[in-house]
């Protein structure tokens, strides 16, 4: 169990600088076969789904969330070391490409409306930078369509996230995973958003997950993604969950 001063060692430990997922479609996969295992039923105590995508009436959207094996077994291991009070709370995780395509499509027509002068070379640049351009290559799956990627946070015993300073999938500088790092002269309450990202942050490295730099809220494990900045070799490629 977490002790008090266990906890008080995460919050104090800053988040180092990250390194970022830059080359992440070049690394090779050799897949290696797990399966995808619903998160729904998962001990609440420790682990809380709340299907962001499903609430907001995305397209395609699943009330199931999915992880693969291994990805499980290592959150499980992050969940536990949480204080008592808390568990994590599961936003998104594996994605159908369908789901992709609608989050991709809708975040590059707001980026269009916000910026009418970006040609679509531009818009498409710019909208990796939160959504991955959903693909079916075997050889560069989007991070969530692996099954090892998830998009979570903390929250207390009654379902309440903890607050991080911006809500899931803001957009902006503020959403960054070390954001509250480089305060210079960080007030109160501040000080509260970075020692709950620190907190996040620590339990799921020390699962072996890693932090995607541009959001707080999504880690890897297994994938492109976590195995660039691993200098590993991916195990998890593009997946689908089983049917029965």
């Amino acid at each position: 169990m977490l002790t008090h001063e266990t906890l008080t060692d995460f919050q104090n430990e800053p988040i180092p600088t990250l390194r970022p997922s830059t080359g992440w479609k070049e690394v090779k996969i050799e897949e290696n076969g797990e399966n995808l295992v619903a998160l729904n039923d998962l001990d609440q105590n420790l682990i809380s789904v709340d299907p962001q995508y499903l609430n907001q009436k995305i397209p395609h959207a699943l009330s199931l969330m999915y992880l693969r094996e291994g990805a499980l077994t290592a959150l499980i291991q992050a969940a536990k070391l949480l204080p008592p009070d808390s568990r994590l709370l599961i936003w998104d995780a594996w994605r159908p490409l369908e789901v992709q395509q609608s989050l991709f499509d809708e975040f590059k027509n707001t980026l269009h409306l916000k910026n009418p002068s970006w040609d679509e070379e531009k818009l498409i640049k710019e909208t990796q930078t939160y959504v991955s351009l959903p693909s079916n290559n075997p050889n560069k799956p989007s991070p969530h369509n692996t099954g090892g990627a998830i998009d979570l946070s903390i929250c207390d015993s009654q379902n309440n996230p903890l607050p991080m300073g911006v809500p899931f999938d803001f957009f902006g500088k503020e959403s960054a995973t070390n954001y509250y790092e480089t305060f210079p002269n960080i007030n109160p309450e501040q000080i509260v958003f970075r020692n709950n990202r620190r907190l996040l942050f620590h339990v799921m490295s020390i699962a072996g997950f890693t932090s995607y730099d541009e959001e707080y809220w999504h880690y890897d494990l297994g994938n492109q993604f976590d195995a660039v900045r691993k200098n590993a070799i991916a195990v998890y490629g593009l997946a689908t969950p089983k049917t029965k």
